[in-house]
Order: structure tokens, then sequence, then C-alpha cells
């Protein structure tokens, strides 16, 4: 099972997705995630998540709310 981090705005719907494979990807994920709510600003409008799923279709499929905008180049 893989993990991801998805930054997604709230306002635009853009998104970014980092994915993390491996022993121990779902830990490395939540630190990422953390990581990443520590630079954002309260009400910035960006979420940030981590999940877990077989592979990055999947999580369209099961989390599809996240991936309607434009995806934003990686940071």
């Amino acid at each position: 099972m893989n993990a991801y981090v998805v930054e997604y705005h709230r306002v635009s719907g853009e998104y970014r997705v980092e994915e993390f494979a491996g022993d121990g990807a779902g830990e490395r994920a939540i630190g990422r995630r953390l990581e990443l709510e520590r630079r954002h600003a309260p009400g910035d409008g960006w979420e940030i998540v981590s999940l877990n799923a077989e592979s990055l279709d999947v999580l369209k499929r099961t989390h599809s709310r996240y991936f309607f905008g434009r995806e934003l180049v990686k940071a």
C-alpha cells in the first residue's frame, strides 16, 4: 500500500500530490503532511491530507474531490 500527501486549494481546486512507497511510507507521508501544514498560514485555503491507497488511480476514484482542478508543478 502506498501513501500520498495531497495539497489541495479549496478555492481554486489546484493540487499537488506526493507519493510514498515501501516500508514506512505512511509514517513518511504523515511527516511530510505536518511539514507542509507548518508552511501554510491558517485560513490560506489550503487543505493538506495524507492518505493510503493501492495506487494513485484508486486514490483519484475514492477521493475525487481533490483532483478536479489543475495539478501544480511539484515544489
